[in-house]
């Protein structure tokens, strides 16, 4: 639709009328560039796309798209508003008044001053959005100041209730002071609460603690405990052993040694009943010490040696047994007054040996595996030889009887009788 204005042109003094269209005026600057007709720019709006905002200078209304330098609020691929105020000269002016309508409703407005520009303030939609955030807030706090009236008027009123029972009760010298005071009174803590430090790091640590089912802890895992007394610590009227005062003559009964029972070792005071082996590394010894000994005394010795054993004392070795034989460096004596000592030898049938008999003064022969005595020498008296049988000299046998011999006689034995 055109835009018909009514103008009055003077000529000789005389006034005419006449009539003319927006779109047939137009708007130059001070340089008598072209800005846009006066229809598009204060009517219809002149169509202005993918330029910065800043080169739009001149006073009017923009129909635009794609400017850049907007609020990132304003959407860039649709179509806004721009309106623009200038003061000053129209190709330079010094100050100019920027207000974009963004198609979502935002609205945004800048400056610039001598080509110096502000930044965005925006408004629209944004603000409004704004403005409703900041009610609805508003209107919680109101809720929460009214809450908070009624706490103050109750806790007014419970400080009005506690100064009263002050008012009525002594409380000096009742209550322990945070810091210097003595405590008057036993110091009770229920159950699942705690006593706690402060570390130097400003940790909280619980000291002493007993729970619901009676068990009590004393210290804490993150620090080390220690307990010092004037004299031995106790519990339930026992002493604890630590290194300074167990050890012999402690009198510390242990029942366990590295988790043995005390029955699993040997004492010193007792006959001994081992149920396992000794054994004795080769080159090691087991000694027989005299009563009192020192280290120049004699001693008896039962050494370990490769292959076998060896008896003897000190510094010396009397008897050896092996798998090869035994031996003996010194005499070997049997000793049995008023009885019989023996030396058996096995056999395929019992034993046989030699014996003494400390009674008759005899030492003799005897097959106990036959049970058969095989002759004796005594030295009771001017000293008898007993043989059971004649004997064998040189492959002939001597008789002595009253009968003839009969049975095994060799030729060249002798009989003598009677």
């Amino acid at each position: 639709m055109a835009i018909k204005h009514n103008s009055i042109y003077w000529l000789d003094n005389e006034k005419y009328h006449f009539e003319t269209e927006g779109a047939s005026v137009i708007i130059y600057d001070d340089t008598n560039n072209v800005l846009g007709t006066l229809n598009d720019l204060m009517f219809k709006g002149k169509v202005v796309e993918n330029v910065s905002f800043k080169t739009i200078k001149g006073t009017g209304v923009y129909n635009t798209k794609g400017l850049t330098g907007l609020p990132t609020s304003v959407p860039s691929d649709k179509r806004a508003i721009l309106s623009v105020t200038a003061i000053g000269a129209t190709s330079s002016p010094d100050m100019i008044l920027y207000k974009v309508i963004g198609s979502n409703g935002v609205i945004a407005e800048c400056t610039s001053f001598n080509g110096t520009f502000t930044d965005w303030s925006v408004g629209g939609i944004s603000l409004q959005n704004t403005i409703n955030t900041i009610n609805t807030s508003l209107s919680s706090l109101g809720s929460r100041i009214t809450d908070t009236n009624t706490n103050i008027s109750n806790l007014s009123n419970s400080l009005i209730t506690l100064s009263t029972k002050f008012d009525k009760h002594n409380h000096d010298g009742r209550y322990p002071q945070l810091s210097g005071d003595i405590m008057q009174g036993n110091l009770g803590m229920k159950y699942g609460a705690s006593y706690q430090f402060n570390r130097s790091n400003g940790q909280t640590v619980n000291m002493a603690n007993i729970d619901q089912n009676d068990n009590f802890t004393l210290g804490n895992d993150q620090l080390a405990l220690n307990i010092v007394s004037s004299q031995d610590v106790k519990i339930n009227g026992h002493k604890v052993y630590t290194d300074l005062n167990s050890g012999e003559g402690s009198g510390i009964n242990a029942d366990q040694l590295d988790g043995l029972d005390s029955a699993k070792f040997l004492r010193n005071d007792i006959v001994n009943k081992v149920q396992a082996d000794f054994e004795l590394e080769n080159g090691h010894e087991l000694r027989v010490m005299p009563t009192n000994n020192n280290s120049t005394d004699p001693y008896g010795r039962i050494l370990a040696t490769s292959g076998g054993l060896v008896l003897g004392v000190k510094d010396a070795n009397i008897v050896g047994i092996f798998n090869s034989g035994i031996w003996s460096n010194l005499p070997i004596t049997l000793a049995a007054k008023n009885s019989e000592s023996r030396m058996q030898f096995a056999k395929g049938n019992g034993m046989i040996g030699l014996y003494y008999n400390d009674s008759r003064e005899e030492m003799g022969f005897y097959d106990w595996g036959r049970n058969k005595f095989l002759g004796s020498f005594t030295t009771n008296g001017d000293g008898i030889m007993r043989l059971p049988e004649s004997p064998y000299f040189n492959g002939r046998r001597m008789f002595l009887t009253n009968d003839r011999p009969t049975g095994d006689i060799p030729y060249g034995s002798v009989w003598i009788g009677f």
